[in-house]
C-alpha cells in the first residue's frame, strides 16, 4: 500500500540527542524543504528568511516550537542517516510514480562540483549505466523508457544547476553534500507535483511560494500527502 510523505520520512531517525531536540525533525525536514524551495542556497539566510515570517509559519504549517536557528538545520543536515534518507526519499518517490510519464521514476546521481573535492574534476573516464526494471518489457517500451529517464535527469539537472543553485553548494560537512542535495530534489519533485502551477516556470513557482504561505500549506497538506 502507497504511503504517504510524511508517514514515510516519519521513521527516519532522529541523529540528535535528547537534550537538542526541542524542534521536531519533521519540522525541521519541512522548513529546510520551503526554505530550499523558495531559493535559498544555505542555512544561514534560509533561517533568517523564515524567522521574519515566524508567525505565520507556526499558524500555516502546524509547527509546534517556531523556526529553529541556522545551527539546528545545519547539525541536522549534517548528521542525519544520508543512506536512510535517500531510500526513504526513492521510497516516497515509487509512492508517486503513477503521476511521472510512463509510470517510471528517474533516480539521480549527479555529484555537485563546487562542493565535492577535485581530483585528477579533469581525467577522461568511461561509465557504464545500469536501469532498473521491475517489469519486462520490449525492446521498444524499454527504449522509450530510457529516453524518457534521460529527459527528465538533463531537466532535472538543468533546473538544481539553474534555480537551486546545486553547483554552487558549498556544504561539504560531514554528510551535509548528500543531504542538502537530497532536499533540493525534493524540492523539485513537489513543485512538480501541483498541478495548480502547470505552465509555469520553476522561478515564477519559486516566486509563488514565497510570497502565499497559503499555496505552500496546500502543496504539504494536500497536494503531495493525497498524492501517494
Amino acid at each position: 500500500m502507497d504511503r504517504t510523505f510524511f508517514e514515510i520520512f516519519s521513521s527516519l531517525e532522529d541523529p540528535r540527542n535528547d537534550k537538542g531536540k526541542k524542534y521536531p525533525l519533521m519540522d525541521v525536514i519541512i522548513l529546510a524543504i520551503y526554505g530550499t524551495l523558495i531559493g535559498f542556497e544555505d542555512f544561514t539566510n534560509m533561517s533568517y528568511y523564515l524567522k521574519k515570517r515566524e508567525s505565520e509559519l507556526t499558524e500555516q504549517l502546524g509547527l509546534t516550537a517556531g523556526v529553529p536557528s541556522h545551527d539546528v538545520f545545519s547539525d541536522v543536515f549534517r548528521a542525519l542517516d544520508v543512506e536512510r534518507f535517500m531510500e526513504l526519499f526513492i521510497n516516497w518517490t515509487k509512492s508517486v510514480a503513477n503521476v511521472t510519464p510512463e509510470g517510471h521514476i528517474a533516480i539521480d546521481g549527479k555529484a555537485v562540483r563546487a562542493s565535492a573535492k577535485k581530483s585528477a574534476g579533469e581525467e577522461v573516464s568511461h561509465e557504464v549505466h545500469f536501469h532498473v526494471l521491475d517489469t519486462a518489457v520490449s525492446a521498444e517500451k524499454y527504449a522509450n523508457l530510457a529516453r524518457g529517464h534521460w529527459e527528465i535527469e538533463n531537466n532535472l539537472h538543468w533546473v538544481l544547476d539553474m534555480h537551486f543553485r546545486e553547483d554552487a553548494s558549498t556544504a561539504n560537512t560531514d554528510h551535509a553534500i548528500e543531504n542538502h542535495a537530497l532536499l533540493r530534489k525534493i524540492a523539485f519533485n513537489f513543485a512538480n507535483l501541483d498541478d495548480n502551477m502547470k505552465g509555469k516556470s520553476i522561478k515564477k513557482k519559486m516566486i509563488d511560494y514565497m510570497i502565499d504561505l497559503d499555496l505552500f500549506n496546500r502543496l504539504i497538506y494536500e497536494i503531495v500527502t493525497n498524492r501517494a
